[in-house]
């Protein structure tokens, strides 16, 4: 049985709901990515079902500027 057609709510409410959450879930992604200095149209992986794996994948092995500091130059010895 579907209960969630039994709602008392509105269709656009709910297609409003979801709208917002999927541009807030968007948007959030953007701006981790923007911190770790990687294009923000990578954020578009996590309206795809296995792609929030592999962002967090890309978040575990990237290096945070923001906390690591500049790299280091190589060194001449």
């Amino acid at each position: 049985m579907q209960w969630f057609l039994s709602l008392p709510i509105e269709p656009w409410l709910g297609h409003l709901v979801i709208g917002l959450y999927l541009v807030a879930l968007i948007a959030f992604g953007a701006v981790v990515l923007v911190k770790i200095r990687v294009t923000p149209v990578w954020a578009l992986l996590l309206l795809v079902p296995l792609g929030s794996i592999a962002a967090a994948w890309l978040l575990a092995y990237t290096r945070w500027p923001r906390f690591d500091g500049p790299p280091e130059p190589p060194r001449r010895d």
